[in-house]
């Protein structure tokens, strides 16, 4: 599959990815995906990892993404994934 990242899902987020951080990274981007713009508390967001590095948990490697913009961020295969990360 082009979308395989060689096991990236199986790894560990780290103890700081919790709640709390993640409510921070909804609240700062208006609980809104920073893609399409569709969102609000009751919508499904998710908070994602611009780098594809789950340790890397800096604020600014966060985003905050709908299900649906991030299933077609990572369906799209590496390729064309690190290229749509470079313009977000």
């Amino acid at each position: 599959n082009p979308a395989w990242l060689g096991g990236k899902s199986f790894e560990d987020y780290g103890t700081e990815f919790n709640d709390s951080l993640k409510k921070s990274i909804l609240e700062r981007d208006g609980w809104k995906c920073v893609l399409c713009g569709m969102g609000t508390r009751q919508t499904q967001l998710v908070v994602h990892h611009k780098d594809v590095d789950k340790r890397n948990n800096n604020p600014t490697n966060l985003q905050t993404l709908c299900k649906s913009c991030h299933g077609r961020l990572h369906g799209e295969g590496l390729q064309n994934y690190r290229v749509a990360r470079k313009v977000m």
